[in-house]
């Protein structure tokens, strides 16, 4: 090998590995790790020039690329199979692009170390590394604050669709482009100029791609989002209509029940009967009264813990909100409304005793807190600070918690999820409470 392909090799790997580097705290097993490790250094054969008969083609070393960096991620990093594949093919795709800026007249000899800059050999070679790993870094580290891997939204089956496409069009013309490379026509450089511009295209075509899919999947969980607050403040509503009704019924119990007694006395059981009836469909359903200082919050507690739902749990709710007359209540709902359903969720699926699900919060060192813990029978594994849904249909749920921390950092918040309690989920909101 020579010294610029170990230095393409060198830079290829440090951009792979950043690209999918760890953004939380979640740790990967000693033997997977090294594993996945492993798989990226193996990538260090596709920089050898004429060893192997099967790296002859630039779709057999695109393929082999590929597989080598889904074993990397899928081993060395916390993420779904589909989504694996999904950044796989997308990274290997866009560094089949950027190196494919290298195959033509203009280029080429920057990539294989032959341009001749200075006419001092050792002096060329590194300023062709110089150039070569410059022109990567900016697309690579472009693409990797616009597109960060570890923040991906949902994959569907039907998004590999489009990159497949752009790696089809990208291998046909680089093997086109190839014969191009050592030509020195007019021709050969006009048809380069044309390869270039393509080349160029469908790179910003990649990155266009997959910000409107995450773009498309934001739109769908504000929509998500936006239906689930109105339909949360409907029971709301509802609840604290069925609340006035039972106070009034309850106001006018004295009153029937000596309406029924006189009835009674007199023998019109008819008329009983028909008073009973009416008592009967009064909505009197059984639920539960909290105080958090907070009218939305107590509607919103009520519809979420009621009795049906926590007959089962030890439930315990100490949580003041008074302070939180800041936050508005479509933010206040998506604050507190997810979470509880992941909690009850969870506690739903615990097969050992009975779960347990705390609410609790108030105002601490002028910050304002909100703790939710509950029995959870497994770890979840955390990608970006947030737990993976491990849901079959990925591609509809993983927007709740997400939606939270979007709404915590609208207020300058902070969202901590703590793993390391066995059989326990503990949720932790800090807010700045704003000075007057």
């Amino acid at each position: 090998m020579s010294l610029i392909s170990v230095c393409n090799f060198l830079g290829d790997t440090f951009f792979t590995a950043w690209y999918f580097r760890r953004r939380n705290d979640t740790r990967t097993a000693p033997l997977r790790m090294a594993a996945g490790i492993v798989c990226l250094l193996l990538t260090i054969f596709l920089y050898t020039n004429g060893v192997f008969a099967f790296l002859s083609g630039s779709v057999q070393r695109y393929v082999i690329r590929m597989i080598l960096v889904f074993g990397f991620v899928i081993l060395s990093r916390p993420m779904k199979l589909k989504t694996a594949v999904y950044a796989a093919v997308y990274w290997c795709t866009l560094h089949l692009l950027v190196q494919s800026f290298f195959f033509s007249p203009y280029t080429y000899p920057f990539f294989e170390g032959q341009a001749v800059l200075t006419g001092q050999p050792v002096a060329d070679d590194v300023l062709c590394i110089i150039i070569t790993l410059a022109v990567k870094g900016l697309f690579f580290l472009s693409y990797d604050r616009f597109t960060p891997v570890m923040n991906m939204s949902p994959v569907n089956s039907t998004d590999l669709v489009p990159l497949g496409l752009i790696a089809a069009i990208a291998l046909y013309a680089r093997e086109l482009a190839i014969p191009l490379t050592t030509a020195v026509t007019d021709t050969a450089i006009q048809l380069s100029s044309y390869y270039l511009i393509l080349t160029l295209a469908l790179t910003l075509l990649l990155g266009y791609i997959e910000f409107t899919r995450k773009s498309r999947n934001d739109r769908a969980a504000a929509l998500l989002q936006k239906q689930e607050i109105e339909a949360l403040q409907r029971n709301i509503l509802v609840q604290a209509e069925n609340e006035r009704a039972l106070s009034s019924l309850r106001h006018d119990l004295k009153n029937h029940l000596i309406s029924l007694r006189l009835l009674t006395q007199e023998g019109k059981t008819d008329e009983v009967c028909a008073t009973i009836d009416t008592l009967l469909q009064e909505k009197t359903q059984a639920h539960m009264v909290f105080h958090t200082g907070s009218t939305l919050s107590d509607g919103l507690l009520s519809v979420k813990l009621d009795n049906e739902k926590t007959r089962n749990l030890d439930l315990k709710v100490n949580l003041d909100l008074r302070a939180g007359s800041f936050i508005t209540g479509d933010d206040l709902c998506i604050l507190l409304g997810n979470p509880i359903d992941n909690a009850l969720e969870a506690c739903s699926a615990w097969k050992e005793g009975q779960p347990m699900l705390s609410v609790s919060g108030g105002v601490s060192a002028n910050m304002l807190l909100i703790r939710i813990e509950n029995s959870s029978a497994a770890t979840p594994v955390l990608v970006g600070g947030l737990p993976v849904t491990i849901k079959p249909d990925a591609a509809l749920h993983g927007f709740g918690l997400r939606n939270v921390k979007a709404v915590l950092e609208k207020y300058n918040g902070s969202l901590t999820i703590a793993t390391d309690t066995p059989q326990r989920f503990i949720l932790t909101m800090l807010i700045p409470i704003p000075v007057k």
